[in-house]
């Protein structure tokens, strides 16, 4: 199991031994992975990744415009190990839109979603990256938006942009 041998005698007979636990021991003894911080602040070194959907950065992070927003991140992701993907941002809520829900997608395939609310507006997100997939130096994110609403429709400013995500920082991680 990743280059360790495990002696644990009757593991193959016992029917409610959890197998998950030595796969994550296996897991701890390797170092830590980090893609280091993306920042997508204004001069933030992941604004060159941003695709379609976005505003322009401002000096904290860049919003979501649209129903949806893509990223095309380029850096080696080591492929046997299980990574977690931490969204840091805001959604924009107001009391007459109290959640926020952003379904992620990770090379095709569903990471999850992150969930906002007008208690929890901000702060790090974290969502799992899909296993089983060659993600060839690339990971490609898109954040689509369950509703987006511009500040102008809500009377709240004259902003006509249709916000949801304010997105801050993105970093890849192994599991902690």
């Amino acid at each position: 199991l990743d280059g360790f041998r495990i002696l644990a005698p009757g593991l193959k007979s016992c029917t409610n031994c959890a197998t998950n636990d030595i796969e994550s021991v296996a897991d701890s003894r390797q170092p830590p992975y980090s893609s280091g911080v993306f920042s997508f602040g204004a001069g933030g070194n992941g604004t060159r990744f941003m695709l379609a959907g976005w505003s322009s950065p401002e000096q904290v992070g860049t919003w979501s415009q649209e129903e949806s927003a893509t990223l095309n991140i380029e850096l080696p992701i080591p492929q046997d190990r299980k990574l977690l993907l931490q969204v840091g941002g805001h959604a924009f809520v107001s009391d007459k839109y109290p959640t926020q829900e952003i379904k992620v997608t990770i090379n095709g395939r569903s990471a999850g979603t992150l969930k906002y609310d007008i208690a929890s507006p901000n702060g790090v997100r974290t969502v799992q990256l899909p296993t089983g997939i060659d993600y060839r130096h690339q990971l490609s994110i898109r954040f689509d938006i369950k509703r987006p609403v511009s500040p102008a429709e809500l009377n709240l400013s004259a902003d006509s942009r249709r916000l949801g995500l304010n997105l801050e920082t993105i970093e890849a991680t192994s599991r902690r």
